[in-house]
């Protein structure tokens, strides 16, 4: 079942869609990707275009990758620690085999 999602018209979407094995449903590990920007966006032209070009230069962070080991190692201590941050603004305290999850977003 296919659901539909409501893309914001002032956004830019990165889509990423895998290459896949027909036979065996695995991921072969390429990708298609593709850069959406609603045509009816309210943003000036000057601002569509420079939203864009920062869509593209994310996207274009995959290619480097394959270029530049040292990145991927940057990119993802980078992640990780985001993550870290993260887990630590929702769980407040553990004790035992027990986790207190607080959810009011911590500053």
């Amino acid at each position: 079942m296919s659901e539909v999602m409501k893309l914001k018209p002032d956004a830019v979407y990165i889509e990423l869609t895998p290459k896949v094995f027909d036979d065996e449903n695995v991921w072969t590990g390429e990708i298609i990707v593709n850069i959406i920007m609603d045509k009816n966006s309210s943003l000036d032209k000057r601002s569509q275009l420079d939203l864009m070009h920062l869509g593209q230069m994310v996207a274009g962070t995959l290619g480097l990758m394959e270029q530049d080991r040292d990145l991927v190692q940057k990119l993802e201590k980078f992640v990780d620690k985001q993550m870290q941050q993260e887990k630590e603004k929702i769980i407040s305290n553990t004790k035992d085999n027990v986790v207190y999850i607080d959810f009011k977003e911590k500053k």
